[in-house]
């Protein structure tokens, strides 16, 4: 993912978010799935990302969704490990996968619909990661 990819979903959220479109438990999960995606920018794009997700971070804590559900902190959790994976293409992508078949097993114990798409919407980034490495080693 680029940072300009970033942009335009981060921009399309914070339109969402200003119009109404989201309620603020959706736009806490939104600012879930892109601080997910932020972990894949290069560095200095990645510092650029967190300021800008700071400023939707305040959106989100005026509207008083209260705290992050476990589900999705433990998912984040997910996320970031996996990014976190270096070595070979191969094992990052088996890291990505992995990952995404443990958020799906977190997903399916969730009583709360939401909280299961929530945990859900979070392996998108990892399906991009696997896909975008794939595509490279392909090159």
């Amino acid at each position: 993912m680029t940072y300009d990819d970033f942009r335009r979903e981060y921009d399309a959220v914070l339109r969402a978010g200003m119009s109404g479109g989201l309620d603020g438990l959706d736009l806490r999960d939104e600012l879930a799935r892109l601080t997910a995606f932020s972990g894949q920018l290069e560095p200095a794009d990645r510092d650029r990302a967190v300021a800008e997700l700071d400023e939707l971070r305040a959106i989100v804590d005026r509207q008083d969704t209260g705290p992050m559900p476990p589900a999705t902190e433990e998912a984040l959790a997910i996320v970031t490990r996996a990014q976190a994976v270096q070595g070979s293409p191969a094992d990052r992508i088996a890291a990505a996968e992995q990952a995404v078949a443990e958020l799906n097993e977190l997903a399916e114990v969730q009583a709360d619909e939401r909280d299961a798409r929530a945990v859900l919407r979070l392996a998108e980034p990892l399906v991009l990661l696997a896909g975008s490495l794939a595509l490279d080693g392909e090159q």
